[in-house]
C-alpha cells in the first residue's frame, strides 16, 4: 500500500512540539522577566522572601492575584494558546483530505472499544448541549480531542514516523532542560514560594513538566532506533523530574523502569526483584516528602480524594452518576466559560456544582459518568493488549491520569491519540510492527 509522504508527517510532528513550546512560552517569559518585566520586579520586591517567612492571609491573597496576572493571556498571547487547537484542527482536516483523495488509504471502521468511547462521548455531547449550551460543549470537546486523532490518524503512525516523533520528543526534553537554570535562579517561583523553587518550563505546571518528561522518555525508549541516545534521554528526564519536584512523575519513572527491569530479568530473579523492590518502594514512599523537598506532598493525594468525595456527595441522582453531566463539566472549560474572573459567575443555566477536576477519572466521571470511566480505561487496556510495544506508554498514561487530566495535557493527549491509532489500526508488518497480547515486552525485545 502506498503511504502519504513522510515529509508531511514530519512537518506535522515538528509543528506539534513547536506548538507545545509556544503554548506556555509567554508564561515562561513572564516568570523570568524577559516579557512584562514589571511583573517580575513586583514579585522580587514583594514575595521573594526566605522559607521561614510566615505568610499572612493578605499576602497569600496578593500572591494569588499576582499568579493570576502571570497566567492571564491577553492580546497576542492568546494566539500562542491557540496553537494547540489549530494543530489538532489541521491534523483533522489533513486526515480527512487524505482519506478522501487517496484510494489506497481506505476509511476504516473503528474497533469496538473505540466505537464505545465515541458513542459515550456523543451521548455526553447531547447532554451538555441541552444542559449547558453550545459554549460549554465546545470547551468540553477539547478533553476528547484524542478520539479525533485516534479515529483518523492511522495514516501517520508508521514505524518510521513514530521514530521521528521520538527524536522530536528528545529535542523537546533537551530544550526544557536548557530553560531550567534561568527559571530556577532568576525566575518567579510561583510553585515553590513556601517549599523551594520548582521548574515548570513551558508546560504551565511543574507536575505537567515532570509527567511529560517521563512519558516522552518512555516513548523514546519504545519507538526510537537510536539506542545510543537513550542515556542522554534518561539524564534529561531525570533533571526535569528532579527540578519539577513532581512526586507523581518520580513515582511513575520508578514504576516503569522497575517494570522494564522485571521483564528483562530471567524468571528465576523476578521473585527477588519483587521482594527487594517492594521493600524499597515502601521506604521510598515514607521518605518521599524529603526526597522531593515538599513537606505537603501527601496533601496532593488526600486533596484529590477529598475532591472526589465532595463531587460524589453532591450528585443529585443515580443517572448522573452513571452517565455524567455532559461534556465540559469538571474541566477547565467550566471555569473559563462559565465564570467571569472580574465579575463573578455569569448567568448560565447550570444544574451542578462548578468545579475543576484534578484527575482524569474525576473529569470523566463528571462528564460521562461511570460508564465513560469504564469505557476510557477499557480502551487503554484493549490497546495495550493488542500492541505490546506501546503497552508501557498506556501503563504510564494510565498511572499519570490518576494525578492529572492527561487528555487536556498537550501534547500528551496527541501522543495518546497517535498511539491508539497505531494499536487499533496497526500498520502492516512492512513497518516492523507486530500485534501481541502481552502487556510489556519480554527479554530480548
Amino acid at each position: 500500500m502506498n503511504r502519504p509522504g513522510t515529509s508531511l508527517v514530519r512537518f506535522l510532528f515538528i509543528m506539534l512540539l513547536l506548538s507545545a513550546v509556544l503554548n506556555g512560552a509567554a508564561f515562561w517569559l513572564k516568570r523570568v522577566g524577559w516579557y512584562e518585566p514589571q511583573l517580575h520586579q513586583y514579585y522580587m520586591n514583594n514575595f521573594s522572601v526566605g522559607l521561614g517567612h510566615q505568610w499572612t492571609d493578605e499576602e497569600r491573597k496578593q500572591l494569588s492575584d499576582f499568579t493570576h496576572n502571570i497566567y492571564q493571556s491577553v492580546g497576542n498571547e492568546r494566539l500562542l494558546k491557540l496553537c494547540k487547537a489549530l494543530w489538532i484542527g489541521a491534523f483533522l482536516i489533513i486526515s480527512l483530505l487524505l482519506l478522501w483523495r487517496l484510494p489506497d488509504l481506505p476509511v476504516r471502521k473503528p474497533p469496538w472499544p473505540l466505537a464505545l468511547m465515541i458513542t459515550v462521548t456523543a451521548i455526553g455531547s447531547v447532554v451538555s448541549l441541552i444542559q449547558f449550551g453550545p459554549a460549554m460543549l465546545l470547551g468540553g470537546m477539547r478533553f476528547f480531542s484524542f478520539l479525533i486523532i485516534a479515529t483518523v490518524g492511522y495514516w501517520a503512525v508508521q514505524q518510521k514516523s513514530l521514530h521521528f516523533l521520538a527524536q522530536c520528543l528528545l529535542l523537546f526534553l533537551l530544550f526544557q532542560v536548557l530553560l531550567v537554570p534561568t527559571e530556577i535562579h532568576h525566575g518567579v517561583h510561583l510553585f515553590g514560594t513556601y517549599f523551594g523553587a520548582r521548574a515548570a518550563g513551558t508546560m504551565l505546571q511543574p507536575s505537567s513538566l515532570g509527567l511529560m518528561a517521563v512519558i516522552g522518555f518512555i516513548f523514546y525508549l519504545q519507538f526510537s532506533s537510536y539506542r545510543m541516545l537513550a542515556v542522554p534521554a534518561f539524564i534529561a528526564t531525570a533533571i526535569l523530574v528532579v527540578y519539577s519536584q513532581s512526586a507523581a512523575a518520580l513515582l511513575l519513572l520508578l514504576i516503569i523502569l522497575s517494570a522494564k527491569a522485571y521483564f528483562l530479568l530471567a524468571v528465576r530473579y523476578r521473585v527477588g526483584l519483587l521482594l527487594w523492590g517492594g521493600t524499597a518502594f515502601i521506604l521510598f514512599i515514607i521518605m518521599l516528602p524529603g526526597i522531593v523537598q515538599r513537606p505537603d506532598v501527601y496533601d496532593s493525594l488526600w486533596g484529590r480524594l477529598f475532591t472526589f468525595e465532595g463531587y460524589l456527595s453532591g450528585l443529585p441522582d443515580v443517572q448522573t452518576l452513571l452517565f455524567g453531566q455532559g461534556l465540559g463539566a469538571g474541566t477547565n472549560a467550566a471555569l473559563n466559560i462559565m465564570m467571569n474572573w472580574q465579575g463573578g459567575f455569569q448567568e448560565v443555566k447550570i444544574s451542578s456544582k462548578l468545579f475543576t477536576a484534578d484527575s482524569t477519572p474525576l473529569a470523566l466521571l463528571a462528564q460521562v459518568g461511570i460508564v465513560g470511566v469504564i469505557a476510557f480505561y477499557l480502551l487503554l487496556a484493549y490497546a495495550a493488549w493488542r500492541d505490546a510495544k506501546a503497552a508501557p506508554l498506556y501503563l504510564a498514561i494510565s498511572i499519570a491520569s490518576l494525578t492529572t487530566i492527561v487528555t487536556e495535557l498537550f501534547p500528551v493527549n496527541v501522543i495518546l491519540g497517535l498511539l491508539l491509532a497505531r494499536s487499533l489500526y496497526l500498520m502492516p508488518s512492512e513497518d516492523g510492527d507486530k500485534v501481541s497480547g502481552r502487556l510489556l515486552p519480554t527479554a530480548g525485545e
